[in-house]
């Protein structure tokens, strides 16, 4: 079975919407979504297909959209391996995420919007094909 990290590491931090999370870049995030009426989960699961022994925890989906945000928040080897292979695995798979940084965080009101934009189009165009 997958293990769960949300149990070892504590959400502490309180969102606007009663979420709990564990940095305040992802309250920025989390209190962004709320106030732009983006119906979201903190956390959810995704469980590899390939091996159900590991599990990825996103940090936030859109739930309506159908899209993943990854807050890429720490810099360090391991931690970049693991943010490689998330990645490596959402593309193999056609899971369409945003993956945002500190500096996007500084800028989230410009970001967010046209990145969600971008996503939309790119899921239309995998579940679709591309438009001629």
């Amino acid at each position: 079975m997958y293990k769960d990290l949300r149990k070892i590491h504590e959400s502490n931090i309180r969102c606007k919407d009663g979420h709990y999370v564990r940095s305040k870049s992802e309250k920025i995030i989390d209190d962004w979504l709320y106030d732009n009426n983006y119906l979201h989960e903190y956390e959810p699961i995704i469980i590899n297909k390939y091996n159900p022994n590991i599990s990825y925890f996103p940090d936030f989906l859109l739930k309506k959209e159908n899209i993943y945000i990854e807050y890429w928040g720490l810099d360090d080897k391991k931690y970049t391996e693991k943010m490689n292979e998330k990645a490596a695995y959402y593309a193999k798979n056609n899971i369409v995420f945003i993956g945002l940084h500190e500096n996007d965080i500084m800028h989230i009101d410009d970001i967010m919007p046209r990145v969600i934009q971008d996503r939309l189009w790119m899921k239309k165009i995998i579940e679709e094909g591309v438009p001629y």
